[in-house]
């Protein structure tokens, strides 16, 4: 893996790491794996919800769940349901609405999501298997 900018953390390129923006050689958002999450994500039913690193392991790559943030971030669509993805502990993003959770909070909770007291979401309860697959069956609307 090579290092664009040496000692930077975040600036490290090479098989594995996430695409960035304005990079050559990097798949186009539209066509990569920004539009993978967008696809995704609109497949989340009202009610339920993922989490960012959900979101990456089901698309095949568990350790970008970073970069499903940015792909979030970078989402304009109001058709593209954001806000059912949560942090790994079930609470609402910080950057979520330039930097307003309560937004994805009341939109979570208008679609039935309740919170417990620290302010997050049961996953237990409120967490989504992912599409459903041969032999297994989805949690969608209550069913195990």
């Amino acid at each position: 893996m090579g290092l664009r900018n040496p000692g930077s953390r975040l600036s490290r390129s090479g098989p594995g790491s996430p695409p960035h923006p304005g990079r050559r050689g990097e798949e186009r958002r539209e066509d990569g794996f920004f539009a993978r999450v967008y696809a995704l994500v609109r497949r989340i039913p009202r009610g339920r919800v993922l989490t960012y690193g959900q979101v990456a392991a089901l698309l095949g790559d568990p350790r970008w769940a970073r970069t499903v943030g940015w792909a979030l971030g970078a989402c304009g669509s109001r058709a593209i349901p954001c806000h059912r993805v949560v942090n790994a502990r079930g609470g609402c993003s910080s950057g979520y609405g330039s930097g307003h959770p309560e937004r994805q909070r009341a939109r979570l909770e208008a679609e039935g999501v309740r919170f417990r007291l620290g302010g997050t979401v049961d996953l237990a309860a409120y967490g989504w298997l992912g599409p459903p697959r041969a032999g297994r069956r989805s949690r969608m609307n209550g069913s195990a």
